[in-house]
């Protein structure tokens, strides 16, 4: 199986907020249950620029935490034709950025969900899922698969 992550989600590695510990755990069980964690390189320069704000004025080493992002246990998508024509369409059909459309268009050309925090995403996104639904899915305890539009699978 796979899911794709947006920055949103890697953001929690290294920023610590009230469910960091998910994003933590989403790492380590997806990675002990054979899940493929996928994402687009976009997401490089989005926690990037998160971290340089949130860090600055701060004792944080950055340099360290950017260069923690290239050894995640993700796999990183370079963009392609595919996905860049996916995203502009999807930007214009749900309203939203073209940054964010980037993941939903990389979730859906991998046939997976995508797992975010951004509660825009998860209102407008039929395959949007938050890190809970995430671990509940890599646990087994869902059933729930991409596009089935919420139905369990017995």
């Amino acid at each position: 199986m796979n899911l794709v992550l947006d920055s949103s989600v890697i953001a929690k590695l290294f920023i610590e907020e009230g469910d960091s510990h998910e994003a933590v755990e989403l790492f380590q069980k997806g990675s002990l249950a054979d899940i493929t964690l996928t994402a687009s390189e976009l997401v490089l320069y989005e926690v990037g620029n998160t971290l340089l704000k949130h860090c600055r004025n701060t004792d944080i080493d950055v340099d360290e935490h950017m260069m923690r992002l290239f050894y995640l246990n993700v796999e990183y998508t370079l963009p392609h034709e595919i996905l860049f024509t996916g995203a502009l369409k999807t930007a214009k059909l749900y309203n939203i950025t073209y940054y964010d459309a980037v993941h939903v268009a990389l979730a859906e050309h991998c046939k997976s969900f995508l797992v975010t925090e951004d509660r825009e995403l998860l209102k407008k996104i039929e395959d949007a899922i938050n890190m809970k639904e995430a671990l509940r899915i890599i646990e087994g305890e869902s059933g729930k698969l991409p596009g089935d539009n919420g139905d369990q699978v017995s």
